[in-house]
Parts: C-alpha cells; sequence; structure tokens
C-alpha cells in the first residue's frame, strides 16, 4: 500500500470512531420529552421605575 492510502484509510476510521457513538446514542435515545418543555420560559416583565426624574422637560 502506498503512503496516501495508509493516511486516507487512518483518518477515515478515525472520523468512525469519533462520530459512531454519538450517532448511536442519538439514534438510541429515547424521545418522551418534547421540545417545548425543555425550553425554559424567556418573558421578562417590564418594571416601572419609581426614581424621580432629574431633568423634566416640558412641551
Amino acid at each position: 500500500m502506498n503512503f496516501i492510502d495508509c493516511l486516507v484509510l487512518t483518518f477515515a476510521n478515525m472520523a468512525l470512531c469519533l462520530s459512531l457513538p454519538k450517532l448511536l446514542s442519538l439514534l438510541t435515545a429515547p424521545k418522551t420529552r418534547k421540545l417545548e418543555s425543555i425550553k425554559p420560559a424567556l418573558s421578562v416583565p417590564i418594571v416601572e421605575s419609581e426614581a424621580p426624574r432629574l431633568l423634566q422637560i416640558e412641551s
């Protein structure tokens, strides 16, 4: 075998060995919860300031 063939096989083997466990875990993970229940509610309440205004603008 040529040196380049060995390099290609080595990199293909590394990519397969690194990605296969992640792919298997994604495929075999239980799908019991929906995506909406995982996301937190991101609503921010509007709070009125009670501090007095320093600069009054009169029209």
